[in-house]
């Protein structure tokens, strides 16, 4: 899917201190022999060292702005030395501080794309509440495997956004690609009406709130439930979730 049918600007959303702190808080309890990394990963999320290089396709993280030096990152990989090195793992995978961070903030903004989908564009009625909160809430395409949005109340149709995916975690970005195009708009998007929130997947510790978060997007109740038995997204499901290999399996599976 394109990611320039939506006419966005350049700026990356940028999370504020306490989405990327209470975030961080979950990797460190649950890994406490890498909390000085995390840290460090917490802060490079926060200064902006995060960018997406659009000829390269790839995600970098700017290690040094006065040597212009930076690492290129992806799902699986990453340039630096430690990496490498393979001087940290995490459920048996390799990291550094730059994959800690692009999974930081993975973990924000798939947050945000949950709490933004309203309902799917072959629905008059949620299609006519989406347009009624304009550059607010998402529409699942009729297939289920997009996110569409109104710029304005006059569009007739909404555009495509970025494609989809289902994780355990409930809906996420297909590619690295599609999480940075969802930056770029949730960067100029209205802010969402407190009546409009959702609870907070990333952050609910309840398994009712994440059930019932579920049910409201139009899951079933067996996929809500799924998504209740996995709360939080371990570093080995963020591998599977990008891993072209897992994903061609599971439609092996499916089919």
């Amino acid at each position: 899917m394109s990611t320039t049918n939506y006419p966005f600007g350049r700026t990356l959303y940028r999370p504020t201190e306490y989405e990327v702190a209470t975030t961080a808080k979950q990797a460190k309890t649950k890994h406490p022999h890498a909390v000085r990394i995390i840290d460090e990963a917490q802060e490079l999320v926060l200064s902006g060292a995060l960018d997406y290089d659009t000829r390269a396709g790839s995600w970098i993280c700017t290690t040094s702005i006065a040597l212009n030096k930076h690492v290129t990152l992806g799902p699986k990989t990453c340039t630096c030395q430690f990496f490498r090195d393979r001087l940290l793992t995490l459920n048996g995978y390799p990291f550094c501080v730059h994959k800690i961070a692009l999974m930081l903030l993975h973990r924000v903004l798939a947050t945000h794309l949950r709490q933004r989908i309203s309902g799917n564009v072959k629905f008059h009625a949620e299609a006519e509440h989406a347009r009624s909160h304009a550059n607010e809430l998402l529409l699942f395409t009729p297939n289920g495997n997009a996110v569409a949005v109104f710029g304005s109340r006059t569009w007739r149709v909404p555009k495509d956004l970025c494609a989809t995916r289902w994780s355990m975690q409930g809906t996420d970005f297909k590619s690295l690609t599609d999480m940075y195009a969802f930056s770029l708009w949730l960067a100029q998007a209205h802010p969402l009406p407190q009546d409009l929130l959702m609870p907070l997947l990333s952050t609910s510790n309840d398994p009712e709130d994440i059930f019932q978060s579920m049910k409201q997007q139009g899951y079933s109740d067996h996929a809500a439930a799924m998504a209740t038995d996995a709360m939080v997204m371990d570093e080995r499901t963020w591998h599977e979730t990008y891993d072209p290999r897992h994903q061609n399996a599971s439609q092996r599976r499916a089919a």
